[in-house]
């Protein structure tokens, strides 16, 4: 048993899963500091201008913790698994859609670099986006079926999601595809960094 190569790919996993766990956490103590925030009217990001409430400081902590933990979990995941190209572009992409959610939390919507804050958005949501791609690619490689299976489902849901709602409400169910993803893409580095230290 290779204790090492068990050991490091479970921590890198759970790195993924607490990215995930924060960002929920951070999303739900928004909700209920912020009872003006209207699903399907307002983006995720009027948190962090969210003035008289606690809202805004915890969307932009929470969104920098999340975004450093992802940014973690992609670089990890990038060491873990640099002997396969797929796997490796997809942690690199990880950890720069990670340092991305961090810039957003930095630049707020009401400042002078809103712009900024919307590069960074549209940056964060491109690099997860094709990191879900290469790393899907490469499990398909790998004949990972039901990895693979999900990674469709949710492409095809959030461009459903994108022909049906406008953008504050795709925004919602885009991010909430993005973290099932996240979670599963853990669960899948921790299963197989298992299996793998178990054969050896």
């Amino acid at each position: 048993m290779n204790t090492d190569a068990k050991t490091h790919s479970a921590a890198v996993g759970w790195v993924g899963i607490i990215a995930v766990v924060a960002f929920i956490v951070m999303w739900l103590a928004c909700y209920g500091a912020d009872s003006s925030w209207t699903w399907g009217y307002n983006s995720l990001s009027d948190f962090g201008i969210s003035y008289g409430t606690d809202a805004a400081a915890f969307f932009n902590y929470g969104l920098m913790i999340s975004g450093a933990l992802l940014g973690a979990y992609g670089i990890g995941r990038l060491q873990y698994n640099k002997g396969k190209a797929g796997y490796a572009a997809g942690g690199a992409l990880l950890a720069l859609a990670g340092f991305s959610m961090v810039g957003i939390a930095l630049l707020t919507k009401d400042v002078q670099g809103a712009d900024y804050h919307n590069l960074f958005a549209y940056m964060a949501a491109l690099f997860i986006s094709i990191s879900l791609i290469v790393i899907a690619v490469q499990e398909y490689r790998d004949n990972m079926v039901f990895p693979v299976g999900v990674a469709i489902m949710l492409l095809i849901a959030v461009v459903c999601f994108a022909l049906m709602f406008n953008f504050a409400k795709f925004e919602v169910y885009a991010i909430i595809a993005a973290l099932i993803w996240v979670l599963m893409d853990s669960a899948v580095l921790i299963k197989t960094g298992i299996q793998e230290g178990l054969a050896q």
